[in-house]
């Protein structure tokens, strides 16, 4: 008996010596922390962060910044999907209030969110969105858009005509919920611009993901638009059927002011976030360009992109405000 208990003893050690001890046994979570901490290769990598580490060539999304924030710890299991329009426009396009009726229809639904790309009028301002596009994805008509930069379910172009941009939304939406969130906060004082972003990923992916930014004006007044509609019979469904040929009190929707990051390849996204689904937290200032009109109608555009640079998501949020998870 008692050489029994004594084998037994033997077993149990030996059995915990190699399972404790192994060489793939995981750590616990503590140990894990405190390893990634202790790591001078690891931590915030962002200047302007409370907490940057010099040392640090990976970000582990631990940026604190001075930023008052309210957005939620807490996050649901998956998020609410959204589609972004980017509509090419200008106020000498007459057929372009065609594509606005249609994009306003759209954006109705908060889930599509909608951003005026001006060329050759007084809104245009090229470096921010239209030269970078049409680099990317070639000079395009007018008026047309891209839905979330992917190619259309109707062919194979990427630039769209403006009937073609509900079918291309419309699909999107339907796949349901979406793994990519992003949480917004925005402040303005004395002309600067602040924004924090978030973003959350709720599936793990290998894929590199990318971050844009549009700064917007919405509703901008005092640029008449040509509109070439008038009094056309063929025309009839359309409101600008009734309007003049020359539309004087139209307001003009979230149009594009400012890049924050490089409109068409943004900036990746943190392995962090990607495979630990860390929430990546980044800080965002901006002095408000001239060109803004009232500054109380400025808004942020943040989409997140795949490595094709098509947009998964899309969140906007205005001055002094806060968009949620959702």
């Amino acid at each position: 008996m008692k050489h029994c208990i004594v084998y037994i003893i033997s077993v149990f050690l030996a059995a915990f010596l190699f399972t404790g001890c192994g060489k793939d046994s995981p750590l616990p979570e503590k140990e894990k922390e405190v390893t990634s901490i202790n790591d001078p290769n690891v931590g915030c990598t962002d200047v302007i962060a409370k907490n940057f580490k010099a040392t640090a060539t990976v970000e582990d999304c631990s940026c604190d910044y001075d930023f008052n924030s309210q957005v939620s710890k807490t996050t649901p299991s998956s998020f609410l999907r959204r589609a972004m329009i980017e509509e090419h426009t200008g106020t000498w396009c007459g057929w372009c209030p065609m594509g606005k009726e249609i994009m306003e229809t759209l954006t109705a639904n908060p889930q599509v969110i909608g951003v005026e790309v001006h060329f050759n009028d007084e809104m245009a301002d090229l470096p921010v969105a239209y030269t970078p596009l049409r680099r990317k994805y070639g000079g395009a008509p007018f008026p047309s858009g891209m839905v979330n930069r992917r190619k259309s379910v109707l062919g194979t172009t990427t630039i769209q005509s403006q009937e073609d941009w509900k079918i291309n939304v419309d699909e999107w939406l339907k796949q349901g919920n979406s793994s990519v969130g992003i949480a917004l906060e925005s402040t303005l004082k004395d002309g600067d611009f602040t924004l924090l972003s978030h973003v959350k990923i709720t599936e793990q992916t290998s894929e590199k993901l990318r971050l844009g930014i549009y700064l917007v004006e919405d509703k901008v007044a005092g640029y008449p638009q040509l509109n070439y509609l008038s009094n056309y019979a063929q025309f009839k469904q359309w409101k600008a059927y009734s309007k003049p040929a020359e539309i004087t009190d139209i307001l003009h929707y979230n149009v594009a002011r400012a890049a924050i990051v490089p409109i068409t390849e943004g900036v990746e996204i943190p392995q962090a976030a990607l495979s630990d689904g860390k929430v990546f937290r980044k800080l965002f200032t901006l002095k408000l360009p001239a060109t803004v009109d009232k500054p109380e109608n400025v808004k942020a555009v943040v989409f997140v992109m795949n490595e094709a640079l098509e947009i998964l998501t899309v969140r906007e949020v205005k001055v002094n405000q806060r968009s949620e998870w959702e």
